[in-house]
């Protein structure tokens, strides 16, 4: 895993010592979609079908994160000079 994270760190800095951006996205992550996804799996065995309202709530829910970060965000590719591309970063 920490080898998986300093790769992150490579393009993007603020994944070595923790943005306030991409920690509050992730305990998002952590904390209400990992439970939810294992729930989901566990609706699936027990063959319940209401499972498919939560997998469009995370599935959402991850979308918008995504959609957020990265589309609402342009200074994350255009102007951060976190964010190296061909060893060139900022504006």
């Amino acid at each position: 895993m920490a080898l998986l994270w300093r790769e992150y760190a490579k393009s993007d800095y603020r994944w070595a010592y923790g943005d306030e951006t991409i920690v509050s996205l992730e305990l998002i992550t952590v904390l209400i979609y990992g439970p939810m996804t294992a729930w989901i799996c566990w609706m699936i065995v027990q063959e319940q079908e209401e499972y498919w309202y939560f997998i469009v709530v995370v599935a959402t829910g991850e979308l918008y994160g995504g959609m957020y970060f990265l589309s609402l965000n342009p200074y994350v590719f255009l102007c951060s000079i976190s964010f190296f591309v061909g060893g060139k970063g900022g504006c």
